[in-house]
């Protein structure tokens, strides 16, 4: 029977900013940890490679996304596994990734807010939204 217990080693790590300049830092936590939460590593689809640099740890992957036509991406999240565990995508949203780990599914959340910003308070509804929607289909799977 495959089942996670979460004696599991994990962290969650906000990177706040570019995984690039910090895959060092990333390949050590890859020597100790089995489950690594990424939010805000500002990777595109066309950058993910960057994630070939770890080959002990399976990458599910949310693309930061561009706001704007110009600038940067922003957001994005990650979930790594360590390759001794069968995981799979469970669903994946702006500011969600769950996966399935045995009869567990985990979640990396990333619900930014900007008290400055109008919008903030929209946008963070609209994600615990796409979170509860995520709920919903663990809750309906859990039937089967």
């Amino acid at each position: 029977m495959n089942e996670f217990y979460i004696d599991k080693r994990f962290v969650s790590w906000n990177m706040n900013g570019s995984l690039s300049t910090k895959i060092t830092v990333l390949e050590q936590l890859c020597l100790t940890e089995e489950i690594i939460y990424l939010q805000e590593h500002f990777l595109s689809n066309d950058s993910r490679n960057i994630f070939d640099a770890l080959p002990s740890h399976m990458v599910h992957f949310v693309p930061a996304k561009k706001p704007e036509k110009r600038g940067r991406p922003s957001g994005g999240l990650a979930t790594l596994i360590s390759g001794h565990i069968n995981s799979e995508l469970f669903a994946s949203s702006d500011h969600s990734l769950a996966v399935r780990v045995g009869e567990t599914v985990i979640i990396n959340v990333y619900l930014p807010t900007d008290y400055r910003d109008d919008c903030s308070e929209m946008k963070f509804a609209l994600a615990c939204k796409e979170l509860g929607k995520c709920m919903n289909k663990i809750s309906a799977s859990r039937l089967h």
